[in-house]
């Protein structure tokens, strides 16, 4: 495992925690329950929201680190060139 598969990771856990935490607490602010059977699913609702998140945010980390590899691999010296001419133009130089 590397370092960036390690962040992605910590990443995707940070996410998760953050979402369950902000839904549980929108869920406990706006709900009155009734049994404790509904706060229990509540509280599994949220975890499932958290998931959902994490799961998401290392799917969007994992695309953007394979697009970034595999266009800085397949960038030519022309394209660079474009480029630098490109913004050097858009700033006056």
């Amino acid at each position: 495992m590397t370092k960036t598969d390690i962040a992605k990771r910590v990443v995707g856990f940070v996410v998760g925690a953050g979402t369950t935490k902000i839904v549980g607490s929108i869920i406990q602010k706006n709900t009155e329950f009734e049994k404790k059977k509904d706060r229990i699913a509540a509280a599994s609702a949220s975890l499932v929201i958290g998931a959902m998140a994490s799961d998401a945010s290392m799917k969007y980390t994992d695309t953007r680190s394979t697009r970034s590899s595999i266009s800085e691999t397949q960038a030519s010296d022309s394209d660079r060139y474009q480029t630098v001419s490109t913004l050097a133009h858009m700033h006056g130089l």
